[in-house]
């Protein structure tokens, strides 16, 4: 009964903070995790493309199986009815930022990139394709020293480890052992954060001025 209702105030939690974050960004479409889940399991999965927006410390912990950093993107310039492009993070503020420049910077693919609820909303839909991990931990045992060494493998195993950037999102589903950013680097992710976000927001007002700009010049063309 505990774990249920542990379970039952993550969920929440978890909810109420994506609702926070995707209201930052109404102009982009939205995705929850089961509506993936569903695309997955379907005949379409193979028209999604599925983009991790978080760092590579991030996606060493674990991933959404078949998702690609957003540096391995390549758009092509005219999409097919059914290709659609879901863009996640941990709770929906990074994804949401990136599907927005995404959206406006490819103007043929409006209404095919979602901003998806994120990797913790993930971890609690059932029946939902593991969460995945190229990394692999290998402990080593001497006479007086223990030894952790990390390697990354070519082949992605299933794992119960998720990255919740900080403790104060640490929202997943309790099934999962969270880890996040200490202390000393946790700083430094966030001033990324904040200035990748100050630098993305001046790229989406300078296109809404030169969409407005091209309206008006449209507008007086015809008078």
């Amino acid at each position: 009964m505990t774990d249920n209702i542990e379970r039952r105030r993550r969920y929440e939690e978890c909810q109420q903070q994506v609702l926070n974050y995707q209201g930052q960004f109404p102009d982009v479409p939205t995705m929850t995790s089961e509506q993936l889940v569903e695309i997955l399991q379907g005949t379409e999965s193979s028209n999604l493309t599925i983009v991790d927006v978080r760092t590579a410390e991030e996606q060493a912990v674990s991933k959404i199986p078949g998702a690609i950093p957003l540096h391995e993107l390549q758009i092509q310039p005219n999409p097919n009815d059914e290709d659609q492009i879901a863009v996640y993070c941990t709770v929906g503020y990074r994804s949401g930022r990136e599907a927005r420049r995404l959206q406006e910077t490819h103007p043929q693919w409006k209404g095919k990139i979602f901003n998806l609820d994120g990797i913790l909303a993930y971890s609690f839909v059932e029946g939902a394709p593991s969460l995945v991990t190229t990394t692999a931990t290998a402990i080593t045992s001497g006479d007086a020293t223990t030894t952790t060494t990390t390697t990354t493998t070519s082949n992605p195993k299933p794992t119960k480890r998720i990255h919740t950037y900080g403790p104060i999102w640490n929202c997943a589903n309790p099934d999962y052992e969270a880890v996040w950013f200490q202390k000393t680097s946790f700083v430094g992710h966030v001033c990324q954060t904040v200035c990748c976000s100050v630098g993305r927001m001046c790229q989406h007002y300078a296109s809404v001025c030169r969409i407005s700009r091209s309206k008006r010049e449209s507008r007086d063309s015809l008078q």
